[in-house]
């Protein structure tokens, strides 16, 4: 059902199947884009510091994104710390 959620944009709990698929560490390309997406078009700050947060704990947690590259997930990390700094 989350998954569902996940991969439907429209639905009206997307951002809540992606924030707790993410939190449990499911990770896909539907999850990390939808994270990446909010991150850098929400106009909301609780919403980007939630989508930064679970982006940095993929990256340390997740076979999903632990596989890129080296310099890749140095550039995730960074702009997850950019969004953060920027939200405050």
């Amino acid at each position: 059902m989350l998954q569902t959620a996940v991969a439907n944009e429209s639905c009206l709990d997307h951002w809540t199947a992606v924030r707790c698929l993410a939190h449990y560490g499911e990770c896909d390309s539907h999850i990390v884009f939808a994270l990446i997406q909010r991150l850098f078009t929400s106009h909301g700050q609780r919403v980007q510091l939630d989508a930064a947060r679970h982006l940095i704990s993929l990256s340390e947690n997740s076979v999903c994104v632990s596989d890129f590259t080296e310099h890749t997930r140095f550039v995730l990390l960074l702009l997850c710390m950019g969004a953060l700094l920027f939200c405050y």
